[in-house]
Order: structure tokens, then sequence, then C-alpha cells
């Protein structure tokens, strides 16, 4: 039941007889957290999945050095263990944004791209959200997702 905490989520629950506050038995993983993320999303439970980004932001910016997402944290105090600037947290991190909140799937499925598969799943108080020169096959793309739930896909042109 205290696997979720505010940081994101626990490699282990704390009333486990193993739990310990290590690596294996207790830390805050972003990596698990972008993954529960995306799940979140996909089985309609948003408000979860939103948290859950939210996390990510703001260990990202209590960082000494702004933007950083390290490879776990303390899961009581929340504080930067092992790996610092992990590249699978930041990835997850977008992964949570492009494939949870935007449902942007990474490949074609069932003939759909992922560019058609966009749809927004943007939370409360935020207005839009804009991607610019996305890349996708040769091409690069503007994407713009409103809180409305218009969703428009631009191809970008070479000047």
């Amino acid at each position: 039941p205290d696997i979720l905490t505010e940081a994101g989520i626990r490699s282990m629950s704390s009333i486990d007889p193993m739990y310990d506050r290590g690596y294996h038995t207790g830390q805050i993983w972003p990596l698990m957290t972008g993954w529960h993320a995306i799940a979140a999303y996909n089985n309609e439970m948003s408000e979860i999945g939103e948290r859950f980004i939210w996390s990510f932001v703001d260990l990202a910016f209590s960082a000494s050095d702004p933007g950083r997402i390290n490879e776990a944290y303390d899961p009581e105090f929340y504080q930067p263990k092992g790996q610092f600037a992990q590249v699978w947290s930041h990835a997850l991190f977008i992964m949570s944004i492009m494939e949870g909140m935007l449902n942007m799937l990474p490949t074609w499925r069932n003939g759909i791209t992922p560019l058609d598969a966009v749809k927004s799943r943007l939370p409360e108080g935020m207005d839009f959200l804009r991607i610019d020169r996305m890349k996708f096959q040769e091409s690069s793309y503007t994407v713009l997702v409103t809180a409305d739930g218009n969703v428009s896909v631009t191809k970008e042109t070479k000047e």
C-alpha cells in the first residue's frame, strides 16, 4: 500500500520484512515510476499517471543542478541515490508524457501511425502541450494538443 510515494514508486514496500531503503529493497526508481505512469494512463487512471509525471518534475527541479533526474532516490527523504543524471530516468520521463499523457505509440499498430494515435489526456490546469521538430520517418512535425481535446499535427517544411 505504501509503494506509491510523492517522489515515485518504491522498489519494495516498507512493510516488507526485507525493506531497508536499499537499491533493490526500497529505493525509488524513476524508471519504474515512468512505466507505472504509462500503465496508469492506459488503464483510465490518468490522475495517478499525472502524479507520477509531476514527481519527475519535482525531483528534477529540486536537484542541486536543476533538470537532473537520478537513477534512484531515498524512499523516505527523497535524496538522490545511485548514478546522477541517469539516461533511463530521463527517457522514462519523456516516455510518460509521449505514451501516457499523449497516447503517442512508439510504433505503428494496426495501421495507425504514432502521430495518428495522439489524443489529449492533459491534466486539469494544463491548457496545451506543444512538441516542435518531432522526427517521424524522414520528416519533422509540430504536434499541438489542447486541453479541450484538439490535436494538430503539422508537417514542418524546410526553408
